[in-house]
């Protein structure tokens, strides 16, 4: 795969070429103020531009699994669908030496037809190195953390930044918090999880090479590498740990993955009885989503993907046990996942209005089975 840089008026725009017509990839720009006459930057551009035609293939032609190196990023943060790669193109907007690597500096953003504003969904910062004999893209969240203290406590090493005072008390909380969740699903105890404590949401990005996001998280997991990471300042973020105990199930479906880690863990410290029980206060009997658009519609609001999610999976523990749970969390389609659901839960997936009132109110009628941990 070759790429070719065209100048086009005051800029630069560099199109991927991949065997498609220009028409079926967005364009690449890069500014004036990146120097592609000098040979460095151009290898370097050249490396970036491969990484990011890969990055912005579906997950399964790139064949990487590096989701917490800068690849991930841009493939789970930006590049999430197809609508997003066409929003969001991609604009280089430097390419410069600083320390011990070239860093390449690329904004997503979109135009808004109406007002004309430029409307960034993040910036990307990936820095590179020849240390191996070519260029290639060097950890953000490795050289951002390398001087930083690690303490271990049980099977968590927490990595903080030399400001940061533990909290003892909260580590021993997710300590048991792990071991009694692994105990409660029949999963088994991860050997080593490490614990990254960003002070706050525009810290945590920054460890992945992101200097700006319009909807910066405020905790992520990497399951099957056993990574948590909070932007609360916290040592205590029980729904990411949920996910790396259950980090064999990391592909299942989002209404059910997300909603174990709900029901489990709660979501930004609050417990899931409270997130249920807020739920059903604010919302109208027709605003809680019908069972197949829960499962189908791409634009539904992550409270109903978490919390009615969470509802299922507590109801369907609570009257078919966790092995059905676990069931469900090994569907790996849609279809079968609405299909177990609707014979555990009795309920009709072709009928395209039956909401999931009566599952979020029997929820609410027992407590949880997991203890905090605290």
């Amino acid at each position: 795969m070759r790429h070719f840089l065209s100048i086009l008026a005051l800029s630069i725009s560099a199109f991927i070429a991949a065997g498609k017509g220009v028409d079926e990839i967005p364009v690449v720009q890069i500014m004036p103020r990146v120097d592609t006459a000098h040979p460095v930057v151009r290898a370097v551009l050249t490396a970036w531009l491969d990484s990011l035609d890969v990055w912005r293939r579906p997950i399964a032609m790139s064949g990487a699994n590096d989701r917490h190196a800068v690849g991930g990023v841009v493939r789970d943060w930006f590049i999430q669908n197809e609508r997003t790669v066409r929003s969001f193109p991609p604009t280089i907007l430097r390419v410069e030496h600083e320390g011990d690597a070239w860093i390449v500096r690329t904004m997503f953003s979109m135009t808004d037809t109406v007002s004309g504003h430029i409307q960034p969904l993040g910036i990307v910062q990936a820095a590179f190195s020849d240390a191996t004999g070519h260029w290639g893209v060097v950890s953000p969240l490795d050289r951002a953390t390398k001087t930083w203290p690690r303490e271990k406590v049980g099977m968590i090493t927490y990595v903080h930044s030399p400001h940061h005072i533990m909290d003892h008390g909260r580590t021993g909380a997710s300590v048991r918090f792990v071991e009694d969740v692994a105990r409660a699903t029949g999963q088994p105890l991860p050997k080593a999880i490490t614990y990254y404590v960003a002070k706050d949401r525009d810290e945590l990005c920054r460890l992945l090479g992101v200097e700006y996001h319009a909807l910066p998280p405020s905790g992520l997991a990497f399951p099957k590498e056993g990574i948590v990471m909070t932007g609360l300042g916290s040592e205590w973020y029980p729904h990411e740990l949920v996910h790396v105990v259950l980090a064999r199930f990391d592909d299942a479906h989002p209404v059910i993955r997300e909603g174990m880690a709900t029901w489990l863990g709660g979501s930004l410290g609050v417990p899931f009885d409270t997130l249920v029980d807020r739920y059903v206060g604010e919302k109208q009997p027709d605003e809680i989503p019908s069972f197949v658009a829960l499962f189908t519609d791409p634009d539904r609001s992550q409270d109903d993907v978490y919390i009615v999610g969470a509802a299922l999976c507590k109801v369907v523990h609570d009257t078919h046990g966790m092995e059905a749970v676990l069931r469900l969390l090994q569907a790996r389609s849609t279809s079968d996942v609405m299909l177990l659901c609707s014979r555990y839960l009795h309920l009709d997936p072709s009928d395209q209005q039956e909401s999931l009132v009566a599952v979020l109110h029997q929820a609410r009628e027992q407590g949880t089975v997991i203890r905090t941990g605290r």
